[in-house]
């Protein structure tokens, strides 16, 4: 089980992954032959192109990860619910910076939330896990996730919070 995290987390670098796409993973070997047949050839113009191309994927790459950082991720409330039914779990996503687009909320279950942040706003966002049999059940690990502006690059990071709800006998 992996270390619950205090109160409010603010993601930073070290918590934000970014890995690109299928899409973003296609662009990058597509402007590898670009580069390679651009040399071949002696294209200014493919030089020109390609390296245009790239800064595009660069700058996209850090538009993902400033898409996440700076958004203070809190637990509010955990619900109750009866074994077989859904367990309701309240977060708070604050935004101190400008407006944030596409934010996925996963919970580990699999049921996601989809979220846009304008600036300087504080969104609630509530998660449903299925409860499976009576007793404490965990909110787990919280994925927030994004592959904002153009869905080369996919950002993500993990959060785990110390709540727990109720689930009572059927």
């Amino acid at each position: 089980m992996a270390p619950a995290d205090p109160g409010v987390v603010v993601l930073r670098h070290r918590r934000i992954y970014i890995l690109p796409t299928r899409r973003g993973l296609a662009l990058i070997a597509t402007l590898a032959i670009m580069l390679l047949t651009s040399m071949n050839y002696s294209l200014s113009l493919g030089h020109a192109l390609t390296f245009l191309v790239a800064g595009l994927v660069a700058s996209a790459l850090l538009q993902t990860y400033r898409n996440l950082a700076g958004i203070a991720a809190s637990p509010l409330a955990a619900g109750e619910g009866f074994a077989g039914g859904q367990v309701a779990f309240t977060l708070s996503l604050a935004n101190a910076g400008a407006a944030r687009q596409a934010i996925v909320v996963i919970s580990r279950s699999g049921g996601s939330v989809s979220v846009d942040l304008p600036a300087t706003a504080t969104r609630q966002v509530q998660l449903t896990v299925p409860a499976l049999r009576r007793g404490r059940l965990a909110l787990g690990r919280v994925t927030l996730s994004t592959d904002f502006p153009l869905g080369l690059w996919r950002g993500w990071a993990y959060v785990h919070f110390p709540v727990t709800g109720i689930v009572y006998p059927a």
